[in-house]
């Protein structure tokens, strides 16, 4: 439960009894209806084949999302940190998962959040981002992150590579621990 509402959040088990690292898969903007979820699912059950716990949160669940637009994504945007917050107080619980190795993957919408969940919340292991950016808004005020390592593919047509670009140059910055790969 999250800001009152009911979160779904689809558990993939690694084999074996574990515990496991855990992984966080957070979706992009098209949420986890029709196809739009297919690539974040394939992940999760990639992710569990080699030996992660893999957990899928339906952050939309929280502030009743079908689909988010730019205008949404602004307005929601800490909620979902938010969200994917309470998630890993969630996760950390499960029997399955090591608590101290729990980790962000966030594909774009997803990507931002997961850049905004590494930086607020002092649990995660570490974060991989694959064609996100850095909300403005978090600018100033990224202090500390865990390890990250982002992925860009340059023939983007939603988010250019210059958004990932953006992350990397402030974590170097402020001398973060970072990995690009374009």
């Amino acid at each position: 439960t999250s800001l009152g509402h009911e979160v779904a959040v689809d558990h993939y088990l690694a084999p074996g009894s574990g515990p496991h690292p855990a992984i966080v898969l957070l979706h992009g903007s098209g949420g986890l209806h029709l196809f739009f979820g297919q690539g974040i699912q394939a992940y999760a059950q990639a992710l569990a084949g080699s030996g992660y716990d893999a957990f899928v949160v339906h952050y939309y669940d929280g502030t009743d999302t079908f689909i988010a637009d730019d205008d949404e994504e602004r307005k929601k945007f800490f909620d979902w940190v938010h969200i994917v917050s309470d998630a890993v107080s969630w996760i950390e619980k499960q029997p399955t998962v090591r608590p101290r190795q729990i980790s962000v993957l966030g594909h774009s919408l997803g990507a931002y959040l997961a850049v905004g969940v590494a930086a607020a919340d002092r649990r995660i292991a570490a974060a991989v981002i694959l064609s996100g950016g850095l909300d403005p808004v978090l600018l100033d005020s990224i202090k500390r992150t865990p390890p990250m390592l982002i992925i860009h593919v340059d023939r983007d047509e939603v988010v250019p590579i210059s958004a990932e670009l953006g992350v990397a140059r402030l974590l170097f910055k402020r001398r973060l621990p970072s990995t690009l790969r374009a």
